[in-house]
């Protein structure tokens, strides 16, 4: 059994400091100290550990990052700030604190709140929703998550609510991990999109987000992540998601700047014909690493779920993937299909996937396949053929290649932004 302490981590003394100013509910406190004694019964995870195996936490945490409460606040100018898309209200975190909710453009029957305020107003619904799909699974990073919390986000759409979000996470240098959690409950029929940024205001940052989600029947959310936020910084994000009946939860991992991204879903399809449609593009160079781990379990009948991911790998950079699909007995006439390519752009670079399928049902179409492989010199002929340098060729490739999982975007803006970012990875300036 691994122990936390052993890494001279005396994480009963921060969740005590921090319930000793908490005003969260007792049940909240309650639950925080049982996450903390699983925490501490599994330990950080390690390269034993089956999930972590391509990626060492500890290499990461001896930067210099610290768990606990920040002791300073940043204050941030609205410059640091992006212009909020037209049609969406805008929510910014600092460090993992709430500091603005920007509803100038208030869309009828979206409620948004920071976590802490939600939490200490006694908010019936964050109170209830806190835990309800982290609590148990067995996640040490989610277990420390849900003692250490401070602060987040919460989002409740009300039945036929139609919202869009801009959520801002700013990244002040501070050494210590922020822990911020999501709370988002979408009920009958809501339809919400968010398009999550990462701004890095100092040289390093790391953050571990821990996100919640329910959508009811008919409930569609749509959220795309762009994580740009610079060179120094580290995002773990952890996604628990439960889809009812013809509900829809679909997500977009975009992974350019940043030393490790370790983005983890576990979704389970709760509903009949409910679906899931879970994509990522990682373009990494230097000793960049991206881990994908996603876990979808169908329950129900005619659910479907499609997982695409590629990654695009220079340098020294690390790629994996870890997809399993899971199919209960009950959950007949299933489709899911899960893809994982990649282009080793060097030869230093690596790419390990593992997708897995598990299936006890005996009318499903499911599939799964992963692929590496290098750019194919008949490509590169095609286009050095019309007088295009041998660079421009590469990174022309390679963004066709990535574009195609941008494409499933459906706001067009957003579709818009994620390509100029790439473009930007891939030094591309038309």
């Amino acid at each position: 059994m691994a122990i936390a302490t052993k890494e001279h981590i005396d994480f009963k003394g921060l969740l005590a400091a921090h319930l000793s100013v908490s005003k969260f509910p007792e049940t909240v406190k309650s639950l925080q100290q049982e996450a903390l004694a699983q925490f501490e019964e599994m330990g950080l995870p390690g390269m034993k550990h089956e999930e972590w195996k391509y990626t060492y936490l500890q290499k990461y945490l001896k930067k210099g990052f610290q768990f606990g409460r920040n002791p300073e606040t940043a204050s941030i100018k609205s410059a640091a700030l992006p212009v909020a898309s037209e049609d969406a209200m805008q929510v910014v975190l600092l460090d993992g604190k709430c500091i603005a909710i920007h509803a100038e453009k208030a869309q009828e029957g979206i409620y948004l709140s920071g976590l802490e305020q939600a939490l200490e107003a006694e908010n019936v619904l964050a109170t209830d929703l806190f835990g309800a799909l982290a609590h148990g699974s067995k996640q040490a990073l989610t277990a420390l998550n849900l003692a250490l919390c401070e602060d987040g986000f919460f989002l409740h759409a009300a039945p036929g609510a139609q919202g869009n979000i801009d959520l801002i996470f700013l990244h002040s240098g501070s050494p210590y991990i922020s822990q911020p959690h999501i709370l988002i409950k979408l009920e009958e029929g809501a339809d919400v999109h968010i398009q999550e940024q990462h701004i890095q205001l100092g040289e390093q940052s790391f953050q571990h987000l821990v996100s919640e989600v329910t959508l009811e029947k008919s409930a569609r959310l749509e959220w795309v992540k762009i994580q740009d936020a610079g060179a120094g910084s580290h995002l773990i994000d952890t996604a628990y998601a439960q889809v009812e009946s013809e509900g829809l939860f679909k997500s977009m991992f975009i992974s350019l700047s940043g030393e490790l991204f370790r983005n983890n879903q576990y979704i389970n399809i709760h509903g009949t014909a409910a679906d899931a449609d879970l994509n990522g593009v990682y373009v990494l160079d230097g000793d960049q690493q991206a881990d994908n781990v996603i876990v979808v379990r169908h329950q129900l009948p005619e659910g479907t779920s499609n997982q695409l991911f590629k990654g695009i790998l220079d340098g020294k950079s690390t790629g994996v993937f870890n997809g399993k699909i899971i199919v209960d007995q009950d959950a007949q006439k299933t489709n899911a299909f899960q893809s994982n390519k990649n282009i080793l752009v060097s030869h230093e670079a690596a790419a390990y996937f593992r997708p897995q399928l598990e299936i006890f049902a005996d009318d499903v179409k499911c599939s799964h396949g992963a692929t590496s492989s290098e750019i194919e010199d008949g490509e590169l002929f095609y286009l050095r053929a019309r007088g295009i340098g041998k660079e421009m060729a590469r990174s022309l490739l390679m963004l066709a290649y990535a574009a195609d999982v941008v494409e499933s975007i459906s706001k067009a803006d957003v579709k818009q932004q994620a390509l100029l970012s790439i473009e930007k990875k891939l030094k591309l300036n038309f």
